[in-house]
């Protein structure tokens, strides 16, 4: 046999071997998921909140009002419900608390805390401002928190404060 025709047959058979490889071969497919889990959040965004100024009044003074804002950002879809708690809760409902006299604590002057700018719709421990954040945006949403005080006692001349906790459940 002639080289020319060995190399001929030797190339045949070797196509052949490398075709019929190619015939046998077996594919295998599997999948996997990629997973991402985002959590509920809402944070207050304010560095610092204004405090609630009622002025400086007499004694007997009635129906004193204000006000102070602060704002608040949740994860999209995210339902939550705020309460506020005085730092000396008064003995009244669950909005009231007390201003405390700096020089002397004993002397005590009543206030509540509401949503609306008439004072009527408490806000406080238990009587909670609730929602559900936006479904397209988390942007901070502002709260209007509004402190009255009915009527100031015959009590001494000082400065009466008092500290109020915002509380987010989400």
């Amino acid at each position: 046999m002639s080289f020319k025709k060995s190399a001929v047959i030797g190339a045949t058979l070797l196509a052949s071997i490398f075709a019929s490889s190619a015939v046998h071969a077996a594919t295998t497919t599997s999948k996997f998921d990629v997973t991402l889990t985002v959590l509920p959040k809402c944070v207050i965004t304010n560095s610092s909140i204004a405090d609630i100024n009622l002025g400086t009044v007499d004694t007997g003074a009635t129906n004193l009002i204000g006000n102070t804002t602060f704002t608040m950002q949740c994860t999209k879809k995210t339902a939550y419900s705020i309460s506020l708690t005085p730092g000396a809760v008064g003995a009244g409902a669950n909005n009231t608390g007390t201003l405390k006299g700096a020089a002397d604590a004993t002397q005590t002057v009543a206030y509540g805390l509401f949503s609306d700018a008439a004072a009527v719709v408490p806000w406080g421990k238990t009587s909670f401002v609730t929602g559900t954040s936006s479904a397209t945006s988390s942007a901070g949403v502002d709260f209007k928190v509004y402190a009255k005080v009915a009527s100031v006692p015959d009590v001494p001349q000082d400065k009466y404060t008092d500290n109020v906790t915002i509380t987010v459940t989400y």
